[in-house]
């Protein structure tokens, strides 16, 4: 499970999207093997938001339930990964723009290479990960991963929709 952040000008804007994972072989993304392509959660709290006091999701509020989360939680072979591909769409009264960042997208100019900055994260064997924040900065031809975990109030937020499973999952970051 990831959280998509994108830096909007009045703070950060949740953005849905995908992210595509290569294995690491030999130091490099794996050019031969199929990719892992994560999608975001849709429903999540912002970093710098506080735990809502009555935790009840809707359409309107963002606060995730027990299907958001169950949603949100992909299989992941374990092994060391890197993205090389990160998208999302943002919808503003102008209409719906989609940000990309890296060129594994299966289109006509694709290529592999990993994103620099936080763009590593090792899974462990029989791990469910929490990924925290990821949010790309600086230009599409020159993207910079920034990785950073999952607030302490979306934890708390998660221990009580989620409680059965809260206890297996594990909290890391991009970068890790």
């Amino acid at each position: 499970m990831a959280r998509f952040i994108y830096p909007g000008w009045l703070g950060p804007i949740r953005c849905s999207g995908r992210i595509r994972l290569r294995k690491l072989v030999d130091g490099a993304p794996d050019k031969v093997a199929a990719p892992q392509d994560l999608g975001t959660a849709f429903h999540w709290l912002l970093p710098e938001q506080a735990k809502p006091a009555v935790v009840k999701s809707n359409f309107l509020n963002g606060i995730p339930d027990a299907k958001d989360y169950e949603r949100s939680f992909s299989p992941i072979a374990p092994g060391t990964y890197v993205v090389t591909y990160a998208s999302c769409q943002i919808s503003d009264p102008n209409g719906t723009s989609t940000l990309e960042a890296g060129g594994d997208h299966d289109g006509l100019f694709s290529y592999i290479s990993a994103l620099e900055g936080a763009s590593r994260i090792t899974i462990g064997e029989g791990e469910i990960v929490d990924a925290g924040y990821f949010r790309v900065q600086g230009t599409k031809t020159h993207p910079v991963v920034v990785g950073a975990e999952t607030s302490a109030a979306e934890r708390e937020v998660m221990k009580e929709v989620i409680p059965v499973a809260y206890p297996s999952i594990t909290f890391k970051k991009f970068g890790e």
